[in-house]
């Protein structure tokens, strides 16, 4: 439950990706002795450090969100199939409709709980219910937008799948 600091020259690192091949490399912490402890009367706990991560990751995902719905907007206006634009279906008008819903409620749950961390005081209860609500937009999102641009969403050289992969 402390914070210490620790010299980078002591610590080796593996290298390594994630899903969406971003560096995630493991820092290896062995026999390696802590320099600094958090000041005196800084109380950052676990629960703290992992609140600010989930409601990082809330806004992450609500940004992800939004702009693979403008990818997906944007797709639906180009495309053209059976001499029309696939925005001009009703279906994929219902579709992307849905999803604007799901980003909007997102965004704005992860804009909810960033203030109440602002604002100081116990922001628990709404920085996890941004992560959940982000979460579950991000399901029915990613989904919605691969359904509007068909098998080009998840080819390396088309940016959706670099959001969706993500979220």
């Amino acid at each position: 439950g402390t914070v210490v600091s620790v010299d980078p020259a002591r610590c080796a690192t593996r290298p390594g990706h994630n899903l969406a091949l971003e560096p995630r490399d493991d820092v290896i912490l062995d026999n390696v002795i802590a320099e600094d402890a958090a000041p005196a009367g800084a109380s950052v706990t676990r629960t703290a450090l992992r609140l600010r991560g989930a409601l990082a990751r809330a806004l992450l995902m609500a940004g992800a969100l939004e702009r693979a719905l403008e990818l997906s907007v944007r797709y639906a206006q180009e495309r053209v199939q059976f001499g029309r634009k696939i925005g001009q279906f009703q279906a994929i008008q219902q579709e992307i409709a849905r999803f604007a819903g799901e980003v909007a409620a997102a965004v704005a749950a992860a804009l909810s709980a960033a203030g109440a961390v602002e604002r100081g005081g116990d922001a628990f209860l709404a920085v996890v219910s941004a992560k959940i609500r982000t979460a579950e937009a991000a399901r029915e999102g990613a989904l919605i937008a691969h359904q509007v641009h068909g098998a080009i969403g998840v080819t390396d050289e088309y940016a959706l799948h670099h959001s969706t992969l993500r979220l």
